[in-house]
């Protein structure tokens, strides 16, 4: 900006020097979109020099400004750099699409080049039509050498049967099965059944004849004649995992639930509020030592269920062998933290076990605990009603009057002299 002195020599006088650098003071750092003024020369004539400076890329503009002529609202506000920044965005995105389709492509045509040698149904896939860009498979049949062509796109689409010259056609299952035996059962004979199909005439090896269809026979889908029914199952059984089906594994994995999964509805009465295992039974053989210990401390699966349930005697302490024992449902019960304990008589006992004795209702129960009695019953009980006259109630009337007394205070002293008589 310039001085007073130059706009002096400008042929401006000293006064409107000073007041034009106070608005060009002003104006100086004003800030319009884009740019921002950072300076301002007087060229004469009203005209003046206004330096523009983007605020984002630092890029320079100059803008000629005639007084009266021109707006300050008017001054160029976008930058070429915002434009070119969006143009050299969409650029660097339109490559990386192009990059990710090329290494896309790449990746397709090395998985149909990692084919070739493996079978598809009953042919082997041998080449492709060009390995720039392949587009068909060549196959040969391993039966019959047939040569056949097919599409990349359409390969599993396909099941890979030959059927030059019926080279894959469905096995027909004739009287060359005739001796073999899979599993218990022995083919003796072909026959059909009530469908025309095709069916085995088999002998198991307790002597038995049944007739079942070939693919079950082959597959291994029927074993016997039904006679080895159980002893399968159980083997098959078996072979699972024996110890979930245990009725103390449900036992140990309630513990487990109560006191580790969050979403257990008693969550926070036991690992809520820091209730856990100890090691031995959360360790990778945590159920075989917890099993051991149950079976050994009056564990009895054969009893009813809640007869024999886990408890812990220290209701704040963590399951291990010395804070657990067994014990039924109804004695873990008196251990609730949410018991009412009520003394009556000098008894100590839970709510339950008063209701038990006596057959009283908790209300009840509870007034006997806190020292009341059914003394306003009884002296309703004791209160006696007298039908009299209207005449021998005036004649009580004066009476009472004359000796200074209520009438219910005669008529109870009369009724106590005739008691005591």
């Amino acid at each position: 900006m310039q001085t007073v002195e130059q706009l002096e020599n400008m042929g401006i006088d000293k006064v409107n020097a000073q007041r034009m650098l106070d608005f060009y003071g002003k104006r100086i750092g004003w800030v319009n979109g884009d740019y921002k003024v950072t300076d301002i020369t007087y060229m004469g004539n009203n005209t003046r020099d206004v330096e523009l400076t983007c605020i984002k890329c630092g890029r320079t503009y100059h803008k000629e400004f005639v007084n009266k002529r021109n707006k300050w609202s008017e001054m160029k506000s976008i930058c070429p750099c915002k434009s070119e920044k969006r143009h050299e965005m969409e650029l660097q995105a339109k490559l990386e699409r192009q990059q990710l389709l090329k290494n896309f492509q790449e990746e397709k045509r090395v998985n149909i080049l990692s084919r070739i040698g493996t079978k598809h149904g009953c042919y082997t896939i041998t080449a492709v039509d060009n390995e720039d860009k392949p587009t068909k498979y060549t196959m040969i049949c391993d039966k019959c050498g047939a040569i056949t062509y097919t599409p990349v796109k359409s390969i599993d689409k396909t099941k890979g049967i030959c059927n030059v010259n019926g080279c894959s056609s469905p096995i027909k299952y004739n009287e060359s099965y005739i001796g073999r035996k899979n599993n218990y059962l022995t083919v003796i004979g072909i026959t059909r059944l009530q469908n025309k199909h095709r069916a085995f005439a088999c002998i198991c090896d307790c002597g038995e004849i049944t007739v079942i269809e070939p693919t079950m026979w082959e597959k291994g889908y029927v074993k016997s004649c039904g006679c080895k029914q159980k002893e399968l199952l159980s083997v098959a059984l078996k072979k699972e995992n024996p110890v979930t089906k245990e009725r103390l594994y449900g036992v140990y994995t309630g513990m487990k639930q109560r006191c580790y999964n969050p979403k257990c509805d008693n969550y926070h009465n036991y690992g809520g509020r820091g209730i856990t295992l100890c090691d031995e039974w959360l360790g990778e053989n945590g159920y075989k030592t917890f099993s051991e210990w149950a079976y050994s401390n009056g564990y009895d699966d054969t009893v009813p269920k809640g007869v024999c349930t886990i408890e812990r005697k220290d209701v704040n302490d963590i399951y291990s062998p010395e804070n657990c024992c067994f014990i039924s449902i109804a004695e873990q019960q008196k251990n609730k933290r949410n018991n009412l304990y009520l003394t009556i008589n000098g008894k100590k006992q839970i709510m339950a076990d008063w209701q038990r004795e006596t057959g009283l209702s908790p209300y009840s129960l509870k007034k006997l605990a806190s020292g009341e009695t059914k003394n306003k019953q009884k002296e309703k009980s004791t209160t006696l009603k007298v039908r009299i006259s209207i005449t021998l109630l005036n004649r009580l009337r004066e009476y009472a009057d004359t000796h200074n007394k209520t009438v219910s205070d005669v008529v109870r002293n009369a009724i106590q002299r005739e008691i005591t008589r």
